[in-house]
């Protein structure tokens, strides 16, 4: 695409974003719809790669990175203004603690505490990927030990769904849990992201097959290549951020060949990956 001519390295692009936010911070002013008011919402480098984090494994909202760092570089927040307006109003009201709660239970032995801690300090991304984990569960004390850490042995019969570009459920997860179930069936969805799948025709016929006993364990399915968009495709009006949930009709299909898609995964009795929808 033609952001590739303004953005041929993405790493040192990035670097440049982090390093531009960190001298110079941008203010967005962003819609608080809890108190239906306008507030100016201070965006350094933390900020940036938080949403980065939160959305980098959406197939709608990744082929729009190139060009919201390229416009973050030269201190344009036009593309910055939504993605901010979305997240401020996800963690601006009640945090629930279930949910922390339950990823707190599983922990991290010493080596893997060791091996997070070694990967942030050497990545450009930093602890972005864990957020404030592993810090918050220690105010929780949920952690099951490493008896709920060892390796899962089971006979049941599991559909694994995975995305080759999920960055938070990736196949080779599914495949390390595959070892110890030899019924399990894991199906690869080329050019997928965490929230893509289960909207994708041929992936709903698979479960079908699935759930009607038939193997699908050959099935191939992929996804067109996802086409980064230009700046000014990136600047084009999207529907109103709604919470958590991410906007419906975009991006335009003919970013990836296809239209909107919001989902996860589904199994006959467990899955790697979600489920969520579109609100």
């Amino acid at each position: 695409t033609s952001i590739s001519a303004q953005v041929p390295d993405m790493t040192a692009t990035l670097a440049r974003a982090l390093d531009k936010l960190a001298t110079a911070p941008m203010l967005v002013r962003v819609h608080d719809r809890i108190r239906n008011e306008p507030v100016d919402v201070r965006v350094g480098p933390r900020e940036l790669l938080t949403i980065l984090m939160a959305d980098i494994a959406d197939g709608n909202d990744f082929p729009v990175f190139p060009a919201l760092l390229y416009t973050i570089e030269r201190g344009d927040d036009s593309i910055l203004s939504w993605f901010v307006n979305r997240r401020y109003n996800e963690i601006s009201g009640m945090t629930d603690l279930m949910p922390i709660a339950m990823r707190c239970s599983a922990g991290a032995s010493p080596w893997r505490e060791a091996e997070r801690v070694w990967y942030a300090g050497t990545s450009l991304l930093g602890n972005s990927m864990n957020a404030t984990f592993p810090e918050v569960c220690a105010g929780l004390d949920v952690d099951l030990g490493d008896e709920y850490r060892e390796p899962l042995v089971s006979d049941a019969e599991v559909l694994f769904l995975s995305g080759t570009l999920d960055v938070y459920t990736p196949p080779f997860q599914a495949e390390r849990l595959r070892w110890g179930m030899p019924r399990a069936t894991h199906i690869i969805v080329d050019f997928a992201g965490h929230e893509d799948m289960i909207p994708m025709q041929a992936v709903q016929d698979a479960l079908v097959d699935y759930l009607s006993g038939k193997d699908v364990a050959d099935r191939r399915i992929a996804l067109p290549a996802p086409d980064f968009l230009s700046v000014d495709e990136a600047r084009r009006p999207r529907p109103p951020p709604q919470g958590g949930g991410r906007a419906c009709g975009w991006p335009p299909a003919a970013a990836r060949g296809r239209g909107t898609s919001c989902g996860g995964c589904s199994a006959r009795s467990a899955c790697s990956g979600t489920a969520a929808s579109c609100t």
